[in-house]
């Protein structure tokens, strides 16, 4: 049976803003449809090797490859883990991506499935 299945990774990291460094505890709700109910150990690997292993415990703007000289606010974050994330999941959909900073700041990212084209050929 396939479901909407909620994962919440946690992984600490942080940026330079406005010449101070600071430093989150940060938890990230990756949710996913079209989740086989066995498949969720193979998921969580996968995302934990993709994105969460090159995240934890790293400076975002000068340890990480894939964000050196990107604005690294949670909506930026949040656009560039779903495009990493999207890549391995497929053919899985990716419903939301949730980003906690701390108790009172959550952003979510909403991901829309694509409509289909319709032709207007005669």
């Amino acid at each position: 049976m396939r479901h909407t299945f909620t994962k919440i990774f946690c992984f600490s990291a942080s940026a330079e803003s406005h010449g101070r460094v600071t430093g989150h505890n940060y938890k990230l709700g990756v949710t996913v449809d079209g989740l086989e109910e066995n498949a969720e150990g193979g998921f969580e690997e996968a995302v934990q090797k993709a994105l969460i292993e090159k995240i934890h415990s790293r400076d975002l703007g000068t340890d990480v490859d894939f964000l050196k000289g990107k604005a690294l606010g949670d909506q930026a974050l949040l656009e560039i883990f779903g495009g990493i994330i999207q890549k391995i999941i497929a053919p899985l959909g990716l419903r939301s991506l949730t980003l906690e900073r701390d108790e009172r700041t959550i952003r979510t990212l909403i991901f829309l499935p694509e409509f289909p084209k319709i032709s207007h050929d005669r």
